[in-house]
């Protein structure tokens, strides 16, 4: 099994991520874990769509903070898969005030430009044509979730590429599927990780004035 001999690697040996991951949490102030095993993470946290799959599961080298009250993990995800490992770094909020609808927002998959080539559904925000023409929302609660999303926060998601997004309850979680995030890029990519669960505040705010 491919993860056991990892496991052994890291108690020994520290590669060139897990060195940079350090330096960055000494220098930024995050608590710092070697690794921790997905099964040990709370369940609300193994529901989410990443984590899906029945091969072994990692996360690898994780940053933890608080910033204004909101709960900050930033971490490698690995998955065995059958024939190499894929690898994502992982931008994890959780903050109590949130209570979110469960849905992705990911980029749009082969099969779903097929399904539009034939029926096409802009119901969902039908103004923004940037975001329906590389994203689709993947969600069991299709009546509902528009309440949930500002126009800020849909305009945001537009102009980055490649990203996916899920949120369910109290979490939020950014990533790019399959790819790591440089160490001196994690930063931005965090303030971005924070703009979205900003705007969507803005939803929050307007829910508690009605």
């Amino acid at each position: 099994m491919p993860f056991v001999l990892d496991d052994i690697i890291d108690r020994f040996w520290k590669d060139g991520r897990i060195k940079e991951l350090e330096e960055l949490a000494r220098t930024e102030g995050y608590h710092f874990s070697m690794r921790d095993r997905l099964d040990l993470q709370t369940y609300k946290i193994k529901n989410f769509r990443l984590f899906q799959g029945r091969k072994a599961k990692r996360l690898r080298g994780i940053l933890s903070r608080t910033i204004d009250s909101i709960q900050v993990r930033i971490y490698d995800y690995v998955y065995y898969a059958e024939s190499h490992k894929k690898k994502t770094t992982v931008f994890e909020l959780f903050d109590d005030q949130l209570e979110l609808l469960p849905f992705i927002i990911r980029p749009k998959r082969s099969i779903q430009w097929l399904k539009e080539v034939f029926h096409r559904n802009t119901s969902f925000f039908p103004q923004a044509s940037a975001f329906h023409a590389y994203y689709e929302i993947d969600t069991q609660h299709q009546r509902n979730i528009d309440a949930q999303f500002t126009e800020d926060f849909i305009d945001l998601i537009s102009s980055i590429k490649h990203v996916s997004v899920e949120g369910q309850g109290a979490y939020l979680l950014v990533y790019f599927r399959n790819t790591i995030v440089p160490a001196y890029e994690i930063g931005v990519k965090l303030d971005l990780t924070l703009q979205l669960l900003d705007s969507l505040y803005e939803t929050e705010q307007s829910d508690q004035l009605l």
